[in-house]
């Protein structure tokens, strides 16, 4: 077989380099989380973001690899976005249970658009929520203070703000309950559930921004989203907990999310 003369390795080399594929720390956690080694998961979460006008986690240091996927933080937007299986049960209908604001199927994932809220350590909120859950179906099978965070929508039951849990997977159906949404309304103080109300504007937003009947959204309208979200920021209703630990069990954890969303915020481009 012939050989490229001396003059020429140089180009090849250079070549070969370009061509080949380099995988970046974020679309490592995404296979290995997915068990995805084809990378078609990764590249399917990669192009939802950019259509979103979000920037692509590159390094370690702007996102969280966590147990189950991927974390993203944004302290600017006021937003969280959860990358897990889509093979796990997630529960959409408890008002104790934060909800995200539009979710994306990419492949073996879900990304989900999560509402950023306080955090709280106190245990008597993490209690409150483990009691009301099996009261409307369900059952919350880590019991931990950092799984909690706070609506902010107070109470006289909750003068802090109405304590949530933030990572669905944690909640069980129980075999044996029937979900109760009025019981769970009245153990929080409330008519109806606040988080409805809260986030409407935002979710109309998002849904005007990209239909599901369109395959890509409208760049414009994308930009108002976003923009909505740093107005709510701005007044509060959506909070950046990880910038304010509350628990010293939990505050190595914030610490890196407060970390990672300094340098993920540098990212964004408006």
């Amino acid at each position: 077989m012939a050989t490229l003369p001396q003059n020429l390795e140089p180009i090849r080399e250079a070549f070969t380099a370009k061509a080949a594929p380099v995988f970046s720390d974020f679309d490592d956690s995404i296979a290995f989380h997915m068990r995805d080694d084809g990378g078609n998961t990764g590249r399917a979460v990669s192009r939802i973001l950019e259509s979103l006008g979000l920037p692509v986690p590159q390094t370690a240091a702007e996102f969280i690899d966590g147990t189950d996927g991927a974390l993203i933080f944004s302290a600017r937007r006021g937003i969280v976005i959860r990358i897990e299986p889509a093979s796990f049960t997630r529960i959409n209908d408890n008002p104790w249970i934060l909800q995200p604001l539009t979710s994306f199927t990419a492949g073996k994932a879900i990304v989900e658009i999560c509402p950023a809220i306080g955090t709280t350590g106190d245990d008597n909120d993490m209690l409150a929520v483990a009691y009301a859950l099996p009261a409307s179906g369900y059952e919350l099978n880590d019991p931990h203070v950092g799984n909690i965070g706070l609506l902010p929508v107070k109470t006289p039951g909750f003068p802090q703000g109405i304590p949530v849990l933030i990572d669905r997977p944690s909640a069980n159906a129980l075999s044996h309950a029937t979900k109760n949404i009025r019981a769970a309304l009245q153990r929080m103080g409330v008519d109806a559930d606040p988080q409805q109300k809260l986030y409407a504007p935002l979710r109309h937003a998002l849904k005007e921004a990209w239909p599901e009947t369109a395959a890509a959204p409208n760049a414009g309208k994308m930009q108002n989203f976003w923009q909505l979200c740093e107005a709510y920021v701005e007044k509060g209703l959506l909070t950046a907990g990880w910038n304010t630990p509350q628990s010293a069990a939990e505050c190595w954890k914030q610490t890196e999310a407060a970390s990672v969303a300094r340098r993920y915020d540098a990212k964004l481009k408006f």
